[in-house]
């Protein structure tokens, strides 16, 4: 069995996917401090999240196709050996997934902005002036 490019670059980028989550989980479980605990639930939520993702995309390895009006995803990983209904659920099942993590990313930008500025709100007002009073002719 000839074995493509595409087959190996999609399992290593997987297993690295994997391997970072599972590292992630690892440290935000033992090694946060307790001025951010807070903030690492919304991390470790992220990092559970992306894990089942990235497995979900290890079994279905799917391909997209686009015509004028659909795309079309063929699934070429594991999941087809149990069934295409399995496939599509898995399929749908990510692609909820990977919205929800970019949500969580999102999310997370947000919450590290606030708090930046929370403490620092001293410091934007000052850049503000100085940014003000330079642009004005």
């Amino acid at each position: 069995m000839l074995v493509s490019i595409h087959f190996i670059v999609h399992n290593v980028i997987v297993v690295f996917g994997i391997f970072i989550n599972i590292t992630s989980i690892f440290i935000i479980l033992r090694k946060t401090p307790t001025a951010l605990k807070e903030y690492s639930v919304l991390l470790l939520n992220t990092a559970i999240t992306e894990l089942f993702s990235v497995n979900n995309h290890l079994l279905v390895d799917g391909r997209l196709f686009y015509s004028s009006s659909i795309a079309i995803c063929i699934s070429n990983g594991p999941c087809r050996f149990v069934s295409d209904t399995f496939c599509a659920i898995l399929t749908a099942v990510m692609n909820v997934v990977m919205v929800h993590c970019t949500g969580l990313v999102a999310l997370s930008f947000w919450y590290r902005q606030v708090l930046f500025f929370y403490h620092y709100k001293n410091l934007f007002i000052m850049i503000s002036d100085f940014i003000s009073t330079r642009t004005q002719y």
